[in-house]
């Protein structure tokens, strides 16, 4: 299922949840049944934060938990002291930018620093990192087996890793079934969600949360038809997220 809002929200977020308008609340109690995805698509300053966070308080167990992931750490650090306000309670949700999702996956890699930025897209597929990866399966040490098939498709590889780094880390935790130290979510909520590589969303969807109740807030504008083709075409009536 996708939603667009339209109405612009003027209060910040930290009070918004007190003046919820009628387009938001109806989206908030949109009823037929528990979706696997829901699509929250609207302009900045429509309230999908507010929307996709109430949803999930509503929809949910409130005993059940989740994650609450951003594609950087400035919206991460922004969103957390917020999520009591919007209905979910700190013990409930687990808040990570895509960064420390990497980091928990691969501790050891020689990451960078600064991973703030916005994570980019891979230019290559899926599938052609399977390949590359499979090329060196024989290497015990996942670091090297990466930057081996990164020297394979780039013809370059570094020492360090860089935010051009996670979605390919991403895709090698999946392709190895790497699980994160974490319990299973029961939901997952991605704000920004157009920011979120589709390198990244693959990797998750099956190892994430694949039994997962999926909220995506984001404008689908900003990353044009194709990006809307891969996430919401996709989604049946009953919200089967086969797109991420």
């Amino acid at each position: 299922m996708k939603n667009r809002l339209s109405q612009s929200a003027l209060p910040a977020l930290e009070i918004l949840a007190d003046v919820l308008d009628r387009e938001q609340n109806a989206m908030i109690s949109a009823r037929g049944g528990r979706r696997r995805a829901v699509i929250l698509d609207g302009p900045a300053g429509t309230g999908k934060t507010v929307v996709a966070a109430h949803r999930v308080a509503v929809s949910e167990d409130p005993e059940s938990s989740g994650l609450y992931v951003t594609p950087t750490a400035t919206l991460r650090d922004y969103v957390k002291p917020a999520l009591p306000r919007l209905g979910i309670e700190p013990n409930r949700a687990r808040v990570y930018a895509l960064a420390d999702l990497v980091a928990m996956l691969w501790p050891d890699w020689p990451w960078e620093r600064d991973l703030t930025g916005v994570i980019p897209d891979s230019s290559h597929s899926g599938e052609t990192w399977s390949q590359a990866f499979e090329r060196y399966r024989k290497i015990a040490n996942a670091r090297v087996l990466y930057r081996e098939a990164k020297l394979l498709l780039d013809g370059t590889s570094s020492e360090r890793m860089g935010v051009a780094d996670v979605a390919p880390s991403l895709w090698l935790a999946a392709w190895m079934g790497k699980s994160l130290p974490l319990a299973q979510p029961r939901w997952i909520i991605v704000d920004e969600a157009q920011s979120i590589p589709l390198l990244a969303y693959r990797a998750m969807a099956p190892w994430l949360g694949p039994k997962a109740h999926w909220v995506l807030a984001g404008d689908l504008m900003q990353r044009g038809a194709a990006r809307e083709h891969s996430c919401g075409s996709r989604t049946s009536e009953k919200g089967d997220h086969a797109g991420l």
